[in-house]
């Protein structure tokens, strides 16, 4: 199951590893569902329009359809002006200076977005990385693995279709870190299992990142769920390489830069499972792996309420 995305009227919309994206209403009903064949990290863009993958899903197309058949919409080419045919100089005694072959960009890769057979890559090989669009509209990836953790960061431009390289990240977060964009349009980078405490600031205008203060648990496989009021709550995941996991919940303030322990912790230790904040301020926590890591062993869901936990 991947991290959800929940849009303003509170519908949530999650990745699951049966190769369906889900929309789930705030009354926990199924909204309805689209079989992508794969397994990715919802997106929510303008016009409602929740990007998959490689696929763009239009919300408007999708109102009480639960066939699992629902048609991507594309995404329009950007429009080409033609270069207008240099006018010749007629004069025979000018010898003309061979046409300059442009040099491409050594960091910028073309990308395309839904038909299958983009000519662009990644500049890093990466699963279970993070992707999260910064206040600049542009698309931060940070993180993953599998053979070596790279500090690498690379944008995705959604405007030119292009991934760039920028500075490196402050850690090498490997695996199951999480990354939540703040209300001023930074990003808040957390955990992973190359540096389960691990805590840095993207900054978009800057295209830099800063550390900011650790976490008082390792943490990976967790979730990090932005709340009302602009703070971070951090809740669960993998604390070890033995697999245990977590019931600490903190919260991470951006004024003050520092992660506070909650009163309370969460009923159940998990790691792996979902989270998504409710119209009424309210954090929804599922699923998950619980010790011994046996897969569905938890079902029970929980409901934090944000000011027992500030």
């Amino acid at each position: 199951m991947s991290s959800p995305a929940i849009d303003a009227e509170g519908i949530l919309y999650i990745g699951s590893s049966d190769g369906n994206l889900y929309a789930i209403n705030p009354d926990g009903s199924t909204k309805w569902s689209f079989t992508t064949g794969g397994f990715s990290l919802p997106l929510i863009g303008s016009g409602r329009t929740i990007y998959y993958g490689s696929l763009a899903i239009g919300e408007a197309n999708t109102s009480g359809d639960t066939s699992g058949k629902l048609a991507p919409t594309p995404i329009p080419a950007p429009a080409v002006t033609p270069v207008p045919t240099p006018t010749p100089v007629p004069t025979p005694t000018v010898t003309p200076l061979p046409t300059a072959t442009p040099s491409p960009a050594a960091t910028t890769v073309p990308v395309d977005t839904l038909s299958g057979s983009g000519t662009g890559s990644l500049h890093e090989e990466r699963i279970y990385h993070t992707a999260t669009v910064a206040g600049d509209g542009m698309v931060l990836i940070v993180g993953g693995g599998p053979w070596e953790y790279t500090r690498l960061a690379e944008l995705y431009d959604p405007v030119t279709r292009s991934i760039t390289c920028i500075s490196d990240a402050v850690c090498a977060h490997g695996i199951g870190a999480a990354a939540t964009r703040l209300l001023d349009g930074r990003v808040l980078v957390t955990g992973g299992n190359g540096a389960p405490r691990c805590a840095e600031i993207y900054d978009p205008a800057a295209r830099s990142f800063t550390r900011t203060a650790d976490l008082n648990s390792n943490s990976w496989n967790h979730t990090a769920t932005l709340l009302l009021d602009g703070k971070v709550l951090i809740a669960g995941g993998t604390n070890d390489f033995a697999y245990g996991t977590n019931a600490v919940a903190e919260i991470y303030d951006p004024e003050t830069g520092s992660f506070a322990l909650s009163a309370g912790s969460l009923e159940t230790p998990r790691t792996e499972h979902a989270a998504a904040l409710l119209p009424t301020g309210q954090v929804f926590i599922t699923g998950g792996v619980g010790s011994p890591r046996e897969i569905g062993s938890i079902s029970r869901p929980c409901l934090r309420d944000r000011k027992s936990v500030v």
